[in-house]
């Protein structure tokens, strides 16, 4: 059994909107694969007060670098969202959810969306591009993001080998992959060599 807290109620229980992607760029459910992260963050900007934006286009491209990192090949529309308590209300990026490391089990699985006219997890270089020029960051804000992913994956590795140590049939099966996954994205996707903690 997983047990989660929903994040669509307010504290007392009181439902609150949820607008996804796919619902955000005039997309079907069954169209949820069908676009870019571009049109995808041009769109989920146009729902925020201009105030709120700067704060939502570092969050849009957290969220992705993270799917990239992790070698998420199921960051589809569905899968980003926004939340409103009523029509006055600020509107709010949904937190992450839904975030699965696809490549250790489909090993020629590319991204949901494309970016840059390509499903290939992006190079480090191309996600400053595309952090600077669609997600309006600079480039020491696009380096920061890549930092902090870069600091939770390594942290997450403990995590890793506990449950590795835990239960080898898994360690066997995906696990030892996922770590390898992990370490060549690391290179790959943010440019910063990733260790195991305490090597």
């Amino acid at each position: 059994m997983l047990v989660i807290e929903r994040f669509d109620r307010q504290d007392d229980g009181t439902p609150l909107g949820f607008e996804d992607g796919a619902t955000l760029c005039a997309r079907t459910a069954r169209q949820k694969y069908e676009g870019s992260y571009e049109t995808l963050v041009r769109n989920l900007l146009l729902m925020v007060e201009p105030a709120g934006r700067p704060a939502l286009r570092g969050a849009l491209f957290k969220r992705i670098v993270l799917s990239c990192a992790l070698g998420d090949g199921d960051a589809h529309l569905k899968n980003f969202g926004m939340l409103y308590g009523d029509p006055d209300d600020t509107v709010k990026f949904a937190p992450v959810y839904d975030i699965c490391s696809t490549l250790p089990y489909i090993a020629q699985d590319q991204m949901a969306l494309s970016m840059g006219g390509k499903r290939l997890f992006p190079s480090s270089g191309h996600l400053m591009d595309f952090g600077r020029v669609v997600c309006g960051l600079s480039r020491k804000q696009v380096q920061s993001v890549f930092e902090e992913v870069h600091e939770a994956t390594r942290d997450t590795l403990k995590d890793l080998d506990d449950y590795c140590d835990l239960y080898p049939d898994f360690a066997a099966a995906c696990g030892k992959q996922l770590f390898s996954v992990w370490q060549s994205l690391a290179k790959h996707v943010l440019a910063i060599p990733l260790d195991r903690p305490g090597s």
